[in-house]
C-alpha cells in the first residue's frame, strides 16, 4: 500500500504481487491535509494497512484494500514552552504554569544516575502571561508580563512567593533574561540591555542597542552583545566596558547574531549568526579567540534560518554543545565533534546542569541525555495541564499518574507475552 498523487489529489493504492505479476487491487482518493507525517504498516492479510502522523499530532488509519481511512485520534499532549534545572528539579513552564519534578535523578553528583524518590508541583502567577524560565544557581527566574507590564519574578523552590526583581515600561517586553556569576542580565526587546543590581530598581548597567538578540558578561571581558547589524560599518557582535561604556567591535560578516556563549577560561566566544543576504541568509555557527577576539573560525554552515537552535558552553568536559545539526545534537571539543545519541525530536533550547543536558524539543517534548557518556535517558511529555510521561529509548516509561498510560499502547511481535505493564519503570532504579 502506497501514498501517492494523482492530479494533483493524493491517493491510496494497494498492490498484490503473485506469479510474478504486480496488480492494482484498489484506489482511493484521501483528503489528508496539507500535513503529511510519518508512516507507519501495520497488520496483516484482512487488517494490512497503515498508520499516518502529521505534524498537528493526528493520527489516522488507511485500510490497504480499501483506502478506508479511519481517524485514530488527537494529540493529548501540552507543548513545553520552555524548561530550566536546578539541583534535583526539572522544572517546565507549560501553558501558562511552571510544573516541577523533584527527584534525585536531577540532583547534582559526581557519578551515577539513580531516582528513589520522585514528585511533582505547580507554580502559576496570578493575571501573568510567562514567556520563559532560566535557572539562577538554585532559584528560577522567570519572565513575561502582567496587568502593569513586563517584568522578571524570582522563585525559590520548593515555591514561594514570586518576587519582581525587574520591571519594565508597559509597551515593552522581554526577549530573554541571562544569569550571570554576580546578577542577571535582561535583553529587551527594543534593544536595552540590563544587569540586574541587588536591589530592585537599581540597575549595575544598562546599555542601549539596537537589535540586541543575546548577551552574556565576564568580569574580565565585559558585556558581550549579539545584535543586529545596522549598516556597512557596523558588526553584529560587540563588546562593552562597563566601566567605560567604550565599545569594542568584533569582525564578524555576519548580519545577525541570535546566541553567544564563552568559554572564560580560554576566552574563546562562540557565536550563531546569519551570514549573506536576507533573502538567501546561511547560519554559521562560529568561534572567535585571540586577542579582542580578532580570528574566527567556521564550525559549521548550513544553508536557510535556524533560529531556535542553541550554544552552551560545558565546562566541565571544556566543549560546546549545540542544537544547530541536522543530525542532532553535537558536541565540539578542539576540532573533535561527537554526536549525542539521536531521538525522534528536533532540538532547539539546551540547558547544561551537572551530568545532564536537556533540550526543549520543536515539537514541545523535552529531551534528557547524559552529558557525559551523551546517551539518552528520556523523552519528556507533558499531558494535560499537569501530567507528565518519560519514555526511555528501550520503550520503558515513568508516569506522574497511572492516568496517563490511557494513552500508550503496546504492539506485540511474534510470540512475545510482554504487556504494557511490564515496561513501567518502578523505583528506585539506578542507570
Amino acid at each position: 500500500s502506497v501514498l501517492t498523487e494523482q492530479l494533483g489529489h493524493r491517493a491510496t493504492i494497494s498492490f498484490t504481487y503473485s506469479s510474478e505479476r504486480l496488480r492494482r487491487s484498489s484506489f482511493a482518493p484521501q483528503l489528508m491535509g496539507d500535513q503529511i507525517g510519518t508512516y507507519a504498516a501495520v497488520g496483516s492479510g484482512e487488517t494490512l494497512g497503515y498508520l499516518s502522523g502529521d505534524a498537528t499530532g493526528q493520527v489516522v488509519y488507511y485500510a490497504a484494500r480499501t483506502g478506508r481511512r479511519t481517524l485514530i485520534g488527537s494529540t493529548p499532549l501540552t507543548e513545553i514552552d520552555a524548561l530550566a534545572l536546578t539541583d534535583g528539579r526539572l522544572h517546565l513552564l507549560t501553558d501558562n504554569r511552571v510544573v516541577t519534578i523533584a527527584s534525585d535523578f536531577f540532583a547534582a553528583r559526581g557519578a551515577g544516575l539513580r531516582a528513589t524518590s520522585i514528585r511533582s508541583s505547580e507554580l502559576e502567577i496570578p493575571d501573568a502571561s510567562l514567556d520563559g524560565v532560566t535557572a539562577d544557581g538554585n532559584q528560577l527566574l522567570l519572565w513575561g508580563s502582567d496587568g502593569d507590564g513586563a517584568a522578571v519574578w524570582r522563585v525559590a523552590p520548593p515555591f514561594t512567593d514570586p518576587q519582581v526583581i525587574f520591571r519594565g515600561d508597559a509597551s515593552g517586553s522581554i526577549g530573554a533574561v541571562r544569569p550571570t556569576v554576580t546578577t542577571p542580565i535582561v535583553v529587551l526587546r527594543d534593544g536595552t540591555i540590563i544587569q540586574l543590581g541587588n536591589l530592585p530598581g537599581v540597575p549595575v548597567f544598562e546599555y542601549s542597542v539596537l537589535g540586541a538578540q543575546d548577551a552574556l558578561w565576564d568580569p574580565d571581558v565585559g558585556v558581550v552583545a549579539a545584535k543586529t547589524r545596522t549598516s556597512a560599518f557596523d558588526t553584529s557582535l560587540v563588546v562593552v566596558d562597563m566601566a567605560t561604556r567604550e565599545t569594542l567591535p568584533i569582525a564578524t560578516d555576519a548580519f545577525l547574531t541570535s546566541r553567544v556563549a564563552l568559554d572564560d577560561r580560554s576566552m574563546t566566544l562562540y557565536s550563531l549568526s546569519l551570514v549573506g543576504s536576507q533573502s538567501a541568509p546561511t547560519t554559521r555557527l562560529a568561534r572567535h579567540s585571540g586577542r579582542s577576539f580578532g580570528r574566527t573560525e567556521t564550525l559549521a554552515e548550513m544553508p536557510g534560518e535556524y533560529p531556535a537552535a542553541d550554544i552552551v558552553w560545558d565546562a566541565a568536559t571544556n566543549a560546546l554543545i549545540t542544537s544547530f545539526s541536522e543530525s542532532g545534537v553535537l558536541r565540539y571539543s578542539g576540532n573533535a565533534v561527537a554526536e549525542f545519541q539521536p531521538t525522534a525530536h528536533l532540538a532547539d533550547q539546551l540547558v547544561l546542569f551537572s551530568s545532564l543536558l536537556v533540550a526543549r524539543n520543536s515539537d514541545g517534548t523535552a529531551t534528557i541525555w547524559d552529558a557525559r557518556t551523551r546517551e539518552q535517558l528520556f523523552d519528556i511529555y507533558m499531558v494535560g495541564s499537569s501530567d507528565w510521561l518519560a519514555v526511555s529509548l528501550e520503550g520503558t516509561f515513568l508516569s506522574s499518574s497511572r492516568g496517563v498510560e490511557r494513552y500508550l499502547h503496546h504492539y506485540r511481535s511474534g510470540r512475545s507475552r510482554l504487556s504494557l505493564a511490564d515496561f513501567r519503570t518502578t523505583l528506585p532504579f539506578r542507570r
